[in-house]
This record gives structure tokens, sequence and C-alpha cells, in this order.
């Protein structure tokens, strides 16, 4: 998971031309000289300070671009964090990005995000190291050929990754309240948390272990004529925006209707 997000920073960073942390530097250019006979991309011995513009880099307007968009993305509920507040308009950057945050994007939302916007042989050399993170679900090692056992002997990634224990640790240091006894400070929040869990079976009242979660739409009427495709947990979030649905809309719309609603399916069998 830590490579993922390595890699992705180096991608990423590189592609929105992030200077300080671009892998297209000065040293790296210099090496064309010897490596790669790529004119286009040398740099002249007597104005090192000029670095020539890559195909592989975005324009800043293509820069504000990416980064408006991923200030709109809305993902459903659990699948992953508020990736807007990540993105820095100023700076035309995101920071802050967790370890599944790098992961969602990388696999997601990186061909898309890049679409149209470099070339199609950088985009495709991009989507293949994509699919190569996708494909290998396993655990990154320098002893690449014990790969296959690894994957028989452990099976898929999902149930042996860090991601939930590095959640549980986060969880762990929020208790910490004496620095200098840290151990005993989580041992104690640990216990008491605990106990008000198991006690809250015995009380009727609002708690942790039966609240609704922060999305839960608990206005809606579950007996009402909304059929169960339509009974997602769900609320409104900002202002009240009126618009009409566009035909792509309309007919994305009408094609998860034929393709889940069970009483329309005689009509089209």
């Amino acid at each position: 998971m830590h490579i993922e997000k390595n890699v992705f920073d180096n991608i990423f960073s590189t592609i929105m031309d992030i200077k300080e942390k671009s892998k297209d530097n000065l040293n790296a250019r210099k090496d064309f000289t010897i490596i790669c006979n790529r004119l286009e991309l040398q740099v002249d011995e007597r104005r090192l300070n000029v670095i020539p513009k890559a195909v592989y880099t975005l324009t800043k307007g293509q820069r504000r671009k990416v980064c408006e968009w991923v200030k709109c993305l809305r993902f459903p509920n659990g699948y992953a964090s508020n990736l807007s507040k990540c993105v820095d308009m100023m700076e035309l950057r995101l920071h802050g990005m967790k370890s599944h945050d790098c992961h969602i994007f990388m696999q997601k939302l990186n061909p898309v995000a890049f679409w149209e916007m470099v070339p199609e042989h950088v985009w495709s050399a991009l989507t293949e190291a994509i699919l190569m993170f996708q494909l290998s679900w396993t655990r990154w090692s320098i002893f690449h050929h014990h790969l296959p056992y690894e994957a028989r002997v452990g099976g898929p990634v999902q149930y042996r990754w860090m991601y939930p224990f590095e959640r549980f640790l986060r969880e762990l240091k929020k208790k910490v309240k004496n620095k200098a006894h840290v151990e005993v400070s989580t041992v104690e929040a640990y216990i008491i948390e605990e106990i008000g869990w198991f006690t809250s079976h015995y009380f009727h009242v609002t708690c942790k272990r039966h609240r609704p979660s922060r999305n839960d739409d608990l206005t809606r009427d579950h007996e009402s004529i909304f059929h169960d495709i339509f009974d997602h947990p769900n609320c409104p979030s900002g202002a009240l925006k009126k618009r009409y649905a566009t035909g792509q809309e309309r007919h994305m719309m009408e094609m998860y209707m034929l393709c889940n609603f069970e009483v329309v399916a005689p009509y089209y069998e």
C-alpha cells in the first residue's frame, strides 16, 4: 500500500508539474543526454535554469481543470474519503492524501482525470502502470518471484492488506491523553469504551451502537411508494438547486430502472 502511494505521488506530481515533488527535474533531464536520444527534452548547458516542457506535463489551465474536477467528485457512502478537502486551488495541487485515497485515485480516477489531456501514448503507458497494480493485488517485495506463491497461500489481498490496521492504529492514537504513559492511557480509554459499548445494549436510548450513519436520510418513510432500488442511505447536502436532466442522464436513469426494477422485467423479456 505504501509503494502504491509512492508510485502515485511520483506519477501525479510529474504530470501536474509540481516542482518540488516531480521526478522530471534537472538531474533527470541531464540523464537524457547519456541514456536517451531525445533532443527535445535535453537541457542546454548554457541555460540550466530553463527546462523544456515535456508532452507528459499539463499546462496551468489543464491543472486547474483537474483540480476543479476532483473538487466536485462525490463518492458512495464509505467508498472513499472527501477528496475535495485535499484540493489546493491556489497552488493547483493535492495535499494531505492518505494511503487509501491514493489507492482509489491510482486505480479508479487516474485514467479518467488525464483522459484527452496527455497524448495517447502517454495515457496508454499510464493505464498499463495502473493495470499492473490492479492485476497484482498482492504485497510488493524485492523478491518478486515469491509473489505467485504468496497469492496462492495468502489469498486475496483485501483480507491481508494494512488499511484496516492503519485505521485502527489511528483510533488508538486518538485515545492517548497522557503522553508520559502512552500504553496505560490507551488501555484505560479502550476499556472504558468497551464498557460503554456493552452497557448500551441495556438502554433504549440513542447511542453509538445504533446511531444511524451520517448519510442516512431519516426523513423518508420506508413504506412509501419508493421502490427498494432507490432505498439507499443518503441525504441532501448543500443549497437547493433546480435543473433539468440531460438526454444522456435520462437514458442512464431509464437503463438503471430497466435493469434493476423487477416489475418491468416481464415487459422486455
